[in-house]
């Protein structure tokens, strides 16, 4: 005869077989492809924008170098959030269960955490447009200040994705400077858009004549790498380069998970998930350059 000790433990074997068996499927996450992953050690960290450092100058023979002090530049402060989801089930449920509803449930929490991740990263690239950072400027904006120099940063631009409009914006990374106005070294690495544009993007940039036009024109369209998400607005389309870290995903503690049977009260199973990172832009006008699309 079994006693109660030997069946709370082979239940708790049998969830426990799913809860595993579930929560190792492989996912892919899209977001993984346009952020940076910034380990964290503490509940916020903060970030100093690029290109602080005072220019180079000529020393002269027998002349001692001349130390500057980094600028106080831009500073971005990132707080770690908690996300959490969870679900219960009943014994009789449980014991009941003929159509892997406890399979479902497991892969479906699984999942809604993942869902969250793509949606904190993909709000960031989608609030470029209206979200305000360090300098006071919209991420994407006409008019970024630099902190050594009247100048100004320019990564906003408009219009569709056509031949002319992406190589307008590959150029405009040839105009962004350091806060010390000195010329910044960057250059578009890849096109991130929803992914209704894929095809879009490919026929512009693997077309050898100009796309969408009838004509004889070569394509110049720069070579660029495609990232797509579902995640991201329908229109806005950026050029990045994937050297810089501009949209971060600052992580404090990975997935974690938790199960427990109440044997002593209700006799429910309880399950959740959680973990702790915040997504975010920690470079104002510096490392890409979006486009509103219209």
């Amino acid at each position: 005869m079994i006693n109660s000790a030997d069946l709370n433990k082979e239940m708790y074997v049998g969830h426990m077989e799913v809860w595993k068996k579930n929560l190792e499927a492989p996912k892919k996450e899209s977001w993984r492809d346009y952020a940076t992953i910034m380990k964290s050690t503490k509940m916020e960290e903060t970030y100093e924008t690029l290109g602080n450092l005072p220019a180079a100058k000529v020393t002269a023979p027998g002349q001692p170098i001349e130390y500057g002090k980094m600028q106080d530049a831009y500073e971005t402060t990132v707080k770690n959030e908690k996300v959490t989801n969870g679900f219960s089930i009943d014994l009789e449920t449980s014991d009941d269960d003929q159509y892997g509803v406890r399979e479902d449930l497991v892969d479906d929490l699984y999942s809604t955490m993942i869902t969250e991740r793509e949606k904190a990263v993909a709000g960031q690239w989608n609030g470029v447009f209206t979200n305000v950072g360090a300098d006071g400027k919209t991420y994407a904006a006409n008019d970024h200040p630099l902190k050594g120099t009247s100048l100004k940063n320019d990564n906003l631009t408009a219009g569709a994705i056509t031949p002319d409009n992406i190589i307008t914006a590959d150029n405009m990374f040839n105009s962004i400077k350091k806060h010390n106005g000195d010329v910044f070294d960057t250059s578009a690495s890849a096109i991130l858009a929803h992914k209704d544009k894929g095809a879009l993007i490919k026929a512009v940039l693997e077309s050898t004549l100009k796309a969408s036009e009838l004509s004889n024109t070569k394509n110049t369209v720069p070579s660029l790498k495609v990232i797509l998400s579902k995640y991201l607005s329908a229109n806005p389309w950026h050029l990045i380069d994937e050297s810089i870290a501009s949209v971060i995903m600052q992580i404090r503690q990975g997935l974690k998970t938790h199960s427990e049977f109440d044997a002593k009260d209700t006799l429910v199973w309880y399950f959740n998930a959680y973990e702790r990172y915040k997504a975010a832009i920690i470079h104002d006008g510096f490392g890409f350059v979006s486009s509103t699309g219209v």
